[in-house]
């Protein structure tokens, strides 16, 4: 029994290590989280153009500027008049939407496409310069999903967000944390010394099922960003999962069972911190990771 609980309280405490060292890199990345984005696809496009979202969000006067139509053509067309083009662009009400990080307008690709990832406005419109100074200018999209993925068809001038992709994704990411939980959890009930029993089997799948699910279903639900993201990543979320923590203790303890087929009680409430820091863990900092550099 003494190496039984010194194996536990090694397990313990590695896990909350671990999990401290995780908390603490949280408050220098957490600008790296989930924030709304628009992936454009030009469709049917100019050999050589220029690319970038305009917006409505304030009027002329609020921006101090005249409410004149600037002229949809440019003389000469380079990185430099194209960018002042745009920051003195204004037609119907839509102005150039900068971001304060990364690119707000792109040079063509071989692909045509492009990721605008960072405060992208809702509603928008796309607007291309090509290499001859034309200008084009899509019609207005409210986009639906938090990270969009819009076609601009410059033939038959449509601007649409295609959802399909966007839920599979959904669905991927709630399945995928779903199955991390599985392995993870239950290379440690091993680990705990839990026969993999009809019973404990049974509880192990049910309880999952019931807390991570609906979890992960909100986290790629809620639509949060920016400052909300970050304060519920560094109050709510822990909050949540130590609610979850001590649910499934309770419920270890009670419908566990060991090679003995014995109830213990403290090894099944243990086994669920344990499990579920771990867990959490990997279910946060695996996609993460995966979002960050992939």
């Amino acid at each position: 029994m003494n190496k039984d609980n010194a194996i536990l309280k090694i397990l313990f405490a590695i896990t909350f290590v671990f999990y401290g060292m995780f908390v603490c890199i949280i408050p220098v990345r957490a600008d790296m989280g989930a924030k709304p984005s628009i992936d454009l696809t030009v469709l049917n496009a100019p050999e050589s153009y220029y690319v970038a979202l305009l917006t409505n969000w304030a009027t002329p006067e609020e921006r101090g500027v005249p409410n004149v139509n600037s002229k949809l053509k440019l003389e000469e067309v380079n990185d430099e008049s194209v960018v002042e083009y745009l920051k003195g662009f204004l037609y119907d009400g839509w102005f150039y939407h900068e971001t304060p990080v990364g690119q707000s307008y792109f040079r063509s690709n071989a692909e045509n496409r492009y990721c605008f990832d960072y405060k992208v406005p809702n509603p928008f419109k796309v607007i291309i310069i090509d290499a001859d100074g034309e200008v084009y200018i899509s019609d207005v999209l409210d986009q639906v999903e938090f990270n969009a993925e819009c076609v601009y068809d410059m033939a038959a001038g449509t601007l649409e967000e295609n959802r399909t992709n966007q839920v599979l994704g959904r669905i991927s990411y709630v399945a995928g944390c779903y199955v991390i939980t599985l392995v993870v959890e239950g290379i440690i009930l091993k680990l705990f010394r839990y026969p993999f029993t009809k019973r404990n089997v049974f509880s192990f799948l049910f309880i999952n099922t019931v807390t991570n699910i609906p979890l992960n279903h909100y986290l790629v639900y809620g639509s949060l960003s920016g400052i909300a993201a970050a304060f519920f990543i560094l109050f709510f979320w822990p909050l949540i999962e130590v609610a979850i923590m001590l649910i499934e203790g309770a419920f270890y303890a009670y419908m566990l069972r060991d090679r003995d087929g014995k109830n213990r009680v403290t090894r099944g409430f243990v086994y669920s911190l344990v499990a579920n820091i771990a867990s959490a863990t990997m279910s946060f900092i695996i996609p993460f990771i995966l979002s960050a550099y992939i």
